[in-house]
């Protein structure tokens, strides 16, 4: 299943299920059907950074292209979202004249607050309360097809004055037509990670979207049992999803055999510093047992990079300078007994990662995310995703 080609093995598939439940399903190669019109976005899109995401990501700007033209509206679904509701409730929503229908990032306050950090929303290019996720929607294929010049030229205009910036389909959907939308109920687009969040584990009559990687193993879960619900119905689970399981398992169980030997090699030479943000600072003084003479360095996922530089700087004799191993800089350094590693315990990891990056030390070797150490006692719950990926 994450194999993410539409090869003939999944196409036969996906008709199994209709034929299961008779319905058809109908595939539409926009490759060929648009080739002209995925040029224009690969010549729009050249900006993108190479790997963030791909031409795809834009196909459904092309449905009105491609679809029969007597059909009015689609319901579009992220890949990653479950029905668990009568879809024809949705299906009957009244447009209003509207481009689309959506449910706006609003219904709660977690949202909210996750949306306000988005670029598209501090730029103020698109108000808080007209922001929505694009996972979920009705499209009213004749306003949106005439609406298709006004695309383009917000395109342009993002792409001109904003590097490369807010070119994700979610972002440009809202920034052409947030203020030209039906605003819906939650329960047709309940993200289940802001769910979890606001303590909401009721699966009734939703279409639950899991994007952002919260399918997990753990079954006293009422959003994991639901998932799983519809996916052993599918023929996507049969003897090789439950190979992938194991075979992954039994990774993690090595991989956790062989961090704790570099673990207890790292600090038999090493001395340890924390790194730790007010969110972790007690639970890492109890959990690690930091002595008196051990340093520990408090940095906010807010503050500076500079702060935390400065911070390390301080923490040694010198200003700190990378000593490269006799093997040419593989594997571990352990040239100098003063030298520490620093253990971070941090909200935003990768902010402190790229500023320790910046003064030459390297991850795993002079610094790791010290998170990884933490268990479900911790507050730090246990990343199914590494296993669910591979069924």
């Amino acid at each position: 299943m994450h194999d993410n080609t539409l090869t003939d093995d999944n196409r036969d598939k996906f008709n199994y299920i209709a034929g299961k439940y008779n319905q058809t399903i109908k595939f539409y190669n926009v490759e060929i059907l648009c080739r002209e019109r995925i040029e224009e976005f690969r010549k729009m899109f050249a900006v993108i950074v190479k790997g963030a995401w791909t031409v795809a990501s834009y196909y459904p700007f092309l449905i009105p292209e491609v679809i029969p033209k007597d059909v009015d509206k689609v319901i579009y679904l992220d890949s990653d979202t479950v029905v668990n509701l009568n879809v024809a409730i949705l299906w009957n929503v009244e447009l209003e004249n509207k481009i689309l229908a959506v449910v706006p990032n609003t219904w709660r306050n977690n949202i909210k607050n996750y949306t306000a950090w988005f670029p598209i929303v501090r730029n103020k290019l698109v108000k808080l309360e007209n922001a929505f996720n694009s996972g979920v929607y009705v499209m009213n294929i004749k306003k949106f097809s005439t609406s298709m010049s006004k695309l383009n030229n917000d395109i342009k205009y993002i792409v001109e004055n904003f590097k490369g910036q807010m070119l994700d389909d979610e972002a440009l959907l809202n920034y052409s037509f947030s203020e030209n939308t039906v605003k819906l109920p939650l329960k047709f687009n309940n993200l289940v990670r802001f769910a979890r969040e606001d303590g909401d584990y009721d699966v009734r009559n939703v279409i639950a979207h899991y994007y952002q990687r919260v399918i997990g193993i753990d079954f006293n879960d009422s959003w994991t049992t639901l998932y799983y619900k519809y996916f052993v119905r599918t023929p996507w689970f049969n003897e090789k999803a439950v190979s992938n399981i194991c075979v992954e398992i039994l990774k993690i169980y090595n991989d956790q055999i062989n961090r704790a030997v570099w673990l207890t090699n790292l600090f038999s030479t090493r001395q340890r510093l924390f790194c730790v943000s007010a969110k972790y600072a007690e639970m890492v003084k109890k959990k690690f047992e930091i002595k008196d003479d051990e340093d520990l360095i408090h940095f906010e996922a807010n503050e500076p990079e500079d702060k935390l530089i400065e911070s390390v700087n301080q923490s040694q004799s010198t200003p700190y300078t990378l000593v490269e191993n006799k093997s040419g800089g593989t594997g571990f350094s352990f040239a100098q007994k003063n030298r520490k590693v620093f253990i971070i315990f941090n909200e935003n990891f990768g902010k402190c990662k790229a500023a320790l990056m910046s003064i030459g030390l390297k991850e795993w070797q002079d610094f790791f995310n010290g998170t990884i150490l933490l268990d479900e006692k911790s507050g730090v719950p246990f990343d199914s995703w590494r296993i669910v990926r591979n069924m």
